[in-house]
């Protein structure tokens, strides 16, 4: 019998032994505190996440892909686009270098069009191509979010999702 992850709507939790999957639609509690039912929302539903899966017996151990390093051109402004602020930044070196994966860039055509609001947040969206060491090629997207209301610098949090892409 599958237990009921306390208000958590349609989802509902298996465990077969080995693996953990949540059934049915994602509850709009998860992500909008202001709909919230008992447990709080998305506090709520990360605490009810998390003691699921130290019920379930099972670990989560995150092991490093690889460290990208990339060396930029200075950035292209083009203030004040219907969009906002566009911040392109062409990218002239990029290394990722890991116990996995290692490849470097493979032509010039590289870059980050950033696009920043007017709190400072940006949106990513970087594309670059890759060779592996072994001569594979690989196109390598991520978008994502930065928090760059007090600048831009090496500080700034960055969350992004990364895609590869090869043949």
């Amino acid at each position: 019998m599958a237990p009921r992850v306390g208000d958590f709507g349609k989802a509902v939790t298996e465990h077969d032994g080995g693996s953990l999957a949540l059934l049915g639609d994602r509850h709009p509690d998860a992500v909008r505190p202001d709909r919230a039912g008992p447990g709080g929302g998305q506090g709520g539903f990360l605490a009810r996440m998390r003691a699921l899966w130290q019920g379930a017996g099972m670990a989560l151990e995150l092991i490093p892909f690889a460290t990208a390093t990339a060396t930029l051109a200075p950035p292209i402004m083009l203030p004040n686009t219907p969009a906002g602020t566009r911040v392109i930044f062409e990218i002239v070196d990029y290394r990722w270098e890991g116990p996995r994966f290692t490849a470097r860039q493979k032509g010039s055509a590289a870059a980050d069009w950033l696009l920043l609001g007017p709190d400072g947040t940006g949106t990513l969206d970087v594309r670059v191509t890759l060779e592996t060491a072994d001569g594979a090629v690989v196109l390598v997207h991520y978008g994502g979010r930065v928090d760059g209301s007090k600048g831009l610098g090496g500080e700034a949090p960055v969350y992004a999702a990364v895609q590869f892409e090869t043949g």
